[in-house]
Protein backbone atom coordinates (compact mmCIF):
# COMPACT_ATOMS: atom_id res chain seq x y z
CA UNK A 1 0.00 0.00 0.00
CA UNK A 2 1.01 3.74 -0.93
CA UNK A 3 -0.07 6.72 1.19
CA UNK A 4 -0.72 9.82 -0.86
CA UNK A 5 -2.36 12.98 -0.95
CA UNK A 6 -4.75 13.40 -3.62
CA UNK A 7 -7.83 15.61 -5.56
CA UNK A 8 -10.57 14.71 -7.35
CA UNK A 9 -11.82 16.17 -10.78
CA UNK A 10 -13.89 19.33 -9.89
CA UNK A 11 -12.49 19.83 -6.40
CA UNK A 12 -9.99 21.08 -5.07
CA UNK A 13 -9.91 20.20 -1.28
CA UNK A 14 -6.67 17.94 -0.83
CA UNK A 15 -7.52 14.42 0.46
CA UNK A 16 -5.70 11.49 2.16
CA UNK A 17 -5.66 8.32 0.50
CA UNK A 18 -3.88 4.32 0.02
CA UNK A 19 -3.51 3.11 -3.37
CA UNK A 20 -3.31 -0.42 -3.59
CA UNK A 21 0.05 -2.08 -4.85
CA UNK A 22 -0.74 -2.47 -8.49
CA UNK A 23 -2.02 1.08 -8.34
CA UNK A 24 -5.74 0.19 -9.52
CA UNK A 25 -7.91 0.88 -6.56
CA UNK A 26 -7.74 4.09 -3.66
CA UNK A 27 -9.20 4.29 0.13
CA UNK A 28 -10.02 7.65 0.84
CA UNK A 29 -8.74 8.05 4.47
CA UNK A 30 -9.32 11.78 5.44
CA UNK A 31 -12.98 11.31 5.57
CA UNK A 32 -12.50 8.44 8.19
CA UNK A 33 -12.61 8.38 11.88
CA UNK A 34 -9.30 9.88 13.55
CA UNK A 35 -7.71 10.12 10.41
CA UNK A 36 -6.33 13.86 8.88
CA UNK A 37 -6.57 15.78 5.94
CA UNK A 38 -2.61 16.27 4.83
CA UNK A 39 0.17 13.56 5.21
CA UNK A 40 2.56 15.52 7.91
CA UNK A 41 -0.62 15.77 10.16
CA UNK A 42 -1.34 11.64 9.75
CA UNK A 43 2.26 10.97 10.41
CA UNK A 44 2.20 13.10 13.50
CA UNK A 45 -0.79 11.00 14.87
CA UNK A 46 1.83 8.40 15.43
CA UNK A 47 -0.98 5.77 14.33
CA UNK A 48 0.57 2.11 13.99
CA UNK A 49 -0.17 -0.02 10.64
CA UNK A 50 -2.31 -2.38 12.14
CA UNK A 51 -4.62 0.39 13.52
CA UNK A 52 -4.50 2.31 9.74
CA UNK A 53 -5.31 -1.56 8.09
CA UNK A 54 -8.08 -1.98 10.30
CA UNK A 55 -9.27 1.13 9.61
CA UNK A 56 -8.68 0.62 5.72
CA UNK A 57 -11.25 -2.72 6.28
CA UNK A 58 -14.11 -0.34 7.23
CA UNK A 59 -13.75 2.44 4.42
CA UNK A 60 -14.81 1.45 0.66
CA UNK A 61 -12.46 1.50 -2.50
CA UNK A 62 -12.87 2.88 -5.41
CA UNK A 63 -10.76 2.59 -9.18
CA UNK A 64 -8.26 4.68 -10.05
CA UNK A 65 -8.67 6.79 -12.72
CA UNK A 66 -8.08 9.68 -14.31
CA UNK A 67 -10.61 12.12 -12.30
CA UNK A 68 -7.67 11.47 -9.34
CA UNK A 69 -4.31 13.86 -9.41
CA UNK A 70 -1.64 12.59 -7.32
CA UNK A 71 -0.35 15.37 -5.31
CA UNK A 72 3.40 15.66 -3.61
CA UNK A 73 3.27 13.34 -0.75
CA UNK A 74 4.15 16.56 1.54
CA UNK A 75 3.20 20.11 0.17
CA UNK A 76 4.40 22.13 2.50
CA UNK A 77 7.52 21.10 3.82
CA UNK A 78 10.03 23.40 5.28
CA UNK A 79 13.46 22.19 3.10
CA UNK A 80 13.79 20.59 0.32
CA UNK A 81 17.96 19.53 0.31
CA UNK A 82 18.97 17.37 -2.72
CA UNK A 83 21.72 15.04 -3.95
CA UNK A 84 23.03 15.46 -7.69
CA UNK A 85 24.96 13.56 -9.81
CA UNK A 86 24.23 10.58 -7.26
CA UNK A 87 23.89 7.43 -9.62
CA UNK A 88 26.13 6.49 -12.51
CA UNK A 89 23.43 6.60 -15.53
CA UNK A 90 22.42 10.68 -14.23
CA UNK A 91 26.34 11.00 -14.49
CA UNK A 92 26.73 9.45 -17.89
CA UNK A 93 23.92 10.95 -18.94
CA UNK A 94 25.06 15.03 -18.28
CA UNK A 95 28.35 13.63 -19.56
CA UNK A 96 29.43 14.80 -15.83
CA UNK A 97 32.12 12.21 -14.05
CA UNK A 98 30.97 10.61 -10.55
CA UNK A 99 31.53 13.27 -8.14
CA UNK A 100 34.14 12.30 -5.25
CA UNK A 101 31.78 13.82 -2.53
CA UNK A 102 28.06 14.45 -2.54
CA UNK A 103 26.97 17.17 -3.96
CA UNK A 104 23.79 19.09 -2.33
CA UNK A 105 21.40 21.68 -4.04
CA UNK A 106 18.17 22.93 -2.62
CA UNK A 107 14.65 23.44 -3.76
CA UNK A 108 12.04 26.00 -3.62
CA UNK A 109 8.92 23.90 -1.98
CA UNK A 110 6.73 25.42 -5.21
CA UNK A 111 8.97 22.93 -7.28
CA UNK A 112 7.30 20.21 -5.75
CA UNK A 113 4.66 18.43 -8.60
CA UNK A 114 3.04 15.01 -8.07
CA UNK A 115 4.05 11.88 -9.73
CA UNK A 116 2.31 12.50 -13.14
CA UNK A 117 3.09 16.45 -12.74
CA UNK A 118 4.85 18.37 -15.39
CA UNK A 119 8.26 19.48 -13.88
Amino acid sequence: MRFVQFLRKNDNRRRLGVVSEDGTKLVELSGGPCISHDMVSFISQGMSMEEVQRKLENLPSEDMTDSHTLLPPVVNPQKIICIGLNYKDHCEEQNKPAPTEPMFFSKFNTALTGPNGDV
